[in-house]
């Protein structure tokens, strides 16, 4: 298990290498460590927790295995408690209403823009330096 010690980081698990890229270049601007997990079950595997720090999920519904909404389930089971953003290329009403009975913050629709984004990661990381 890989701890990380005072930093913000968001815990990104998505099978597309190109969103993992994108984000990390994004929020490295604002002083927020990207953590990639292609699968949910390489993320489960790692469970990579901060010591200290703030930290978040961002979690695409559609996995190859195991879904995004059954990640958060076996999260929930073991009472781990990350603040949650579940990502989408559909955010049906069905989708909505799923993340809603998991405590998800919000439902964010592919492709990712940072104006649907950094407001949330602002919420979640204050003391990252976003600009207001």
């Amino acid at each position: 298990m890989e701890i990380l010690s005072g930093t913000n980081v968001v815990y990104l698990v998505d099978r597309d290498a190109a969103i993992g890229e994108a984000l990390t270049s994004l929020l490295e601007t604002y002083d927020i460590d990207v953590q990639s997990y292609r699968s949910a079950e390489t993320f489960l595997d790692l469970c990579p927790l901060p010591e200290t720090g703030q930290s978040c999920l961002l979690v695409e519904t559609s996995l190859p295995g195991l879904s995004g909404s059954s990640l958060l389930r076996v999260l929930q089971s073991r009472a781990i408690n990350l603040p949650t953003l579940i990502m989408t290329d559909n955010a049906s009403n069905n989708i909505r209403r799923q993340a809603r009975a998991l405590n998800v913050i919000d439902v964010i629709e592919k492709p990712l823009v940072s104006e649907s984004l950094i407001p949330h990661l602002s919420a979640l990381f204050p003391s990252s330096h976003f600009k207001s």
